[in-house]
């Protein structure tokens, strides 16, 4: 198969992994193992070329990668100038309906972090409690693109491309090299080097080296049938493509053939442990919608199962049915009636409440505790993990560890 290791060069590999190269220098062919080297030296190869076709350049010729000519297409899709395009990666939209702990829309200042792989999202506000994330997806589809600008510069080269220096195109040199040096290039001239009689080499070198010159001669014609113009006008390469539909159709049948099982890429909504809310393999088209919690550290610690003490003073305590799942802190009564979770287990020191003397900021009004008044405790310390102070005694009584 035909590849491109520089802009000088033009490198042709068969399935052996042989090697055939032009350059300005010559014509070189390599075995697989690079054991083997045969060059066909010629001095000033492209300019000897310009002489025989009698054409002019200015300089050498751009390079596909910094020509400013304007692109130009034939009929079989082929860029007589090949720059490379822009690819762009395909864009979906995620909606997220997002709540505190509480139930309310999640503040505009803590708007979520999406991510798609390793790609961030941008996420912009919508209504209360709503945003969209715009995500680059990073997989098959953008992977198809930037292979398929690879063929379309490869194919346009060797059909309609220049060597830098050389003014005819790849074409026209194949042809004049399958006419000027196939005569040259038999077998038993490439041989006969070889036959000098001080170098005494043995039957057995020969047939070896006999067979490699085989497979440069197996290398070699065929590529120059291939990629040589003909009196029609274009190459058998250009055949090839024009039979496959055209350019266009042949690189995007090559690519999809080579990424038929594209990455999965994990979609996450960030925050203290990434949540995983898709798996996708290619980018969705329409919109994706989730409805997701998220805890809003500046508010009251909410939770649902509200408690209330039992039995009162230093025999009262909280069930089982108080504490909240996953932490350390129970779920008490507010002035309210809503559930308050909290840490503090003393009764001492915590200011007095009720309807008409609420409770200052991050606090809360806990009523039916077990410190036989109600006390404000922090409101919003459960919304971090830590060592509880559970309320099981009137008095204060402490017992620390986990829920």
């Amino acid at each position: 198969m035909p590849r491109k290791q520089n802009l000088d060069r033009i490198v042709i590999q068969d399935k052996e992994k042989n090697s055939l190269a032009i350059d300005n220098k010559g014509i070189h062919f390599a075995s697989s193992t690079c054991k083997v080297k045969v060059d066909v030296m010629i001095d000033n190869f492209f300019g000897q070329l310009n002489n025989i076709t009698n054409t002019t350049c200015l300089g050498a010729v751009p390079s596909p990668s910094n020509t400013t000519s304007i692109d130009r297409k034939d009929a079989r899709g082929l860029r007589d100038d090949v720059k490379p395009r822009m690819m762009a990666l395909e864009s979906f939209f995620v909606l997220l309906k997002m709540k505190d702990q509480c139930g309310e829309p999640l503040r505009p200042e803590l708007r979520p972090t999406v991510r798609i792989g390793p790609l961030p999202c941008e996420t912009l506000q919508g209504p209360p409690g709503t945003f969209v994330a715009t995500c680059p997806f990073p997989g098959s589809s953008s992977t198809e693109m930037r292979c398929e600008a690879s063929v379309d510069a490869l194919l346009s080269r060797l059909a309609r491309g220049r060597l830098p220096g050389a003014c005819p195109r790849l074409t026209t040199i194949w042809a004049l090299l399958l006419d000027q040096m196939g005569p040259r290039l038999t077998q038993a001239s490439l041989f006969q080097p070889f036959l000098e009689p001080g170098l005494n080499l043995g039957p057995r070198t020969l047939t070896t080296i006999a067979a490699l010159l085989n497979q440069f001669r197996a290398l070699w014609e065929p590529a120059g049938d291939f990629f040589a113009s003909t009196t029609r006008g274009q190459s058998a390469l250009e055949d090839t493509i024009a039979s496959h539909g055209g350019a266009q159709a042949l690189r995007r049948q090559a690519c999809r053939a080579l990424h038929q099982a594209p990455t999965p890429f994990n979609l996450t909504l960030a925050g203290p442990s990434a949540v995983v809310l898709a798996t996708l393999r290619a980018a969705p088209n329409s919109t994706l919608e989730y409805t997701r919690n998220m805890t809003d550290s500046q508010q009251l610690a909410c939770c649902p199962n509200a408690g209330t003490c039992t039995g009162g003073g230093a025999d009262g305590s909280y069930g089982r049915e108080a504490l909240v799942p996953g932490s350390n802190c129970i779920c008490g009564r507010t002035v309210d009636g809503s559930g308050v979770a909290f840490r503090t287990g003393l009764c001492k020191g915590y200011d007095a409440c009720d309807a008409d003397r609420p409770c200052g900021e991050g606090m809360a009004c806990l009523v039916d505790s077990c410190c036989e008044t109600n006390i404000c405790v922090n409101g919003t310390e459960c919304n971090a993990p830590g060592l509880a102070r559970r309320m099981f005694g009137g008095m204060g009584r402490d017992a620390r560890g986990g829920a």
